[in-house]
């Protein structure tokens, strides 16, 4: 499974997503407080178990997600959801740790009511106490809908000192049920038509 990078949208330190349960996506729905079949991971993805029967899950845009070609077909899949508003950074599949996992770097866009989505990315070596010195990135990002047919994606901030090149971007945008793709450089804004 690619990897999911979503440690500043979580309360952990490590950098891995966060599970927890339904209600920490809307704490004043009392009918989420007894669900005990869906979960999320951080606060903008939802799991439902292909075992769920009836969930009780989250009001409010919750597009479906697939990561890897096929993942959504076979009676034993979970369903994987995105919140609206949320823009989640994904990496490649890698079979070790000296692999780059942004080659390419994925942006999965899921637009709220308002045609507005945003996210950020944290990235450090991995190793060491460097970050303490700033040598990480935290990078944020921002989407909307600039017209009915035309979405932008733009770097808003980028922190630390540390050294990464991101290359090409890829760009899917789940949006009424449908993905849309596109590709670019953080060095400009992306456009994708939708």
């Amino acid at each position: 499974m690619p990897y999911i990078y979503t440690a500043f949208h979580t309360a952990h330190t490590d950098g891995q997503p966060v599970m927890a349960p339904v209600f920490f996506a809307d704490l004043k729905d009392q009918a989420l407080r007894a669900e005990e079949q869906a979960f999320m991971l951080g606060t903008d993805i939802l799991v439902v178990p292909a075992f769920a029967k009836n969930p009780s899950l989250p009001k409010g845009i919750w597009e479906e997600l697939s990561l890897i070609k096929g993942d959504t077909k076979g009676k034993y899949q979970s369903t994987l959801k995105v919140r609206g508003g949320a823009i989640i950074p994904v990496g490649k599949v890698i079979q070790n740790v000296n692999e780059n996992s942004f080659d390419p770097l994925t942006l999965i866009v899921c637009l709220d009511n308002e045609g507005k989505a945003e996210g950020s990315l944290y990235w450090d070596k991995g190793e060491g106490w460097e970050f303490q010195k700033g040598d990480y990135k935290l990078f944020s990002f921002e989407a909307g809908l600039q017209d009915e047919h035309h979405l932008t994606l733009k770097l808003v901030d980028s922190k630390g000192t540390g050294r990464i090149d991101l290359g090409v971007i890829k760009v899917e945008v789940l949006h009424k049920g449908k993905l849309y793709k596109g590709s670019g450089t953080l060095d400009k804004t992306i456009t994708i038509k939708v």
